[in-house]
């Protein structure tokens, strides 16, 4: 008896949504399994100093959500499964199991009698979901289609070049400064040098939610445009979808242009990606695909 349904836990940003949903999506067409949404993250994302809403909607996704009674039934208490897990080696709840690490990730592969599978976590690489592309593909599609931003004709007509400068959060809020940092000045430029080399005539476009910083930080060529962030309903859904109709990507350690670049049709793209991810030099579990250029992140 394979479960009926895997619940998605999504919490975070953009980008993190669409790795969450890609694995969970992924996961549950291995089961045969339908899938339902948790988004109890977003009651109190909205409240805090760096919010984030719900924003798969964008793609045209419509997922059931999961009433709150059916997420406490799925997801378990927190220290109920660990004591499990310590005492008897797995989650023994009689028909629910949440999976949270590569280990119950790679368990769930014989579920055996179970009615449901709780996914928590970020699940931040490619190969969560490496025999489901073409779905995942699917899935997120829409973006490209979806702005008005007169910019996207010149982008789809040059060897444009996206270059993201993530700042943020990641310069003011404490506990995520600690694993992520901004990437150098010297990291970009590298990149672009890298790109020069390889693209005769391209132009860089410059996304960042930090414009200002970045036009005085960074040594750009001369054909470069800086984009505003327009970041109005805190997604940035709008920019991803200049960004995704690049041609070639200098993305920062941040899941938002790593999407952009991962979902770029083009087998000619050249993507330039910051090494290491984290600012603790910790193991990136696989977030930078085989095939994407890793240049230093910092000096």
């Amino acid at each position: 008896m394979t479960p009926e349904t895997v619940m998605i836990r999504i919490a975070g940003g953009l980008g993190n949504q669409m790795f969450q949903y890609a694995a969970g999506k992924a996961l549950a067409a291995r089961l045969g399994a339908e899938t339902k949404l948790d988004t109890s993250w977003f009651d109190q994302a909205m409240d805090s100093k760096a919010p984030r809403s719900y924003a798969l909607w964008r793609f045209g996704l419509h997922d059931p959500i999961a009433a709150p009674a059916e997420v406490e039934r799925f997801k378990g208490d927190r220290r109920v499964v660990r004591l499990s897990r310590l005492f008897f080696g797995k989650d023994v709840r009689p028909r629910y199991r949440r999976i949270d690490s590569r280990e119950t990730l790679a368990a769930s592969a014989s579920p055996g009698r179970l009615s449901g599978l709780y996914l928590d976590g970020y699940w931040q690489s490619e190969d969560y979901f490496s025999d489901h592309m073409d779905a995942v593909h699917r899935y997120f599609s829409v973006a490209e289609a979806t702005t008005n931003d007169g910019r996207l004709e010149e982008i789809r007509r040059v060897d444009s070049v996206a270059l993201h400068v993530r700042r943020g959060d990641y310069e003011s809020n404490p506990a995520i400064k600690a694993r992520y940092s901004v990437c150098s000045p010297a990291y970009y430029e590298s990149a672009v040098a890298v790109l020069e080399k390889r693209i005769d005539g391209a132009k860089f476009f410059v996304f960042s939610d930090d414009p200002d910083w970045a036009k005085a930080n960074l040594r750009m060529p001369s054909n470069t445009e800086y984009v505003s962030s327009g970041i109005s309903d805190n997604d940035g859904f709008a920019d991803f979808c200049l960004m995704r109709s690049c041609s070639h990507f200098v993305i920062s350690n941040s899941t938002f242009s790593w999407w952009a670049a991962w979902l770029r049709e083009n087998p000619d793209k050249i993507i330039c990606a910051p090494d290491p991810w984290f600012r603790d030099g910790k193991d990136d579990g696989g977030i930078v695909p085989r095939g994407w250029i890793k240049i230093r992140a910092r000096a």
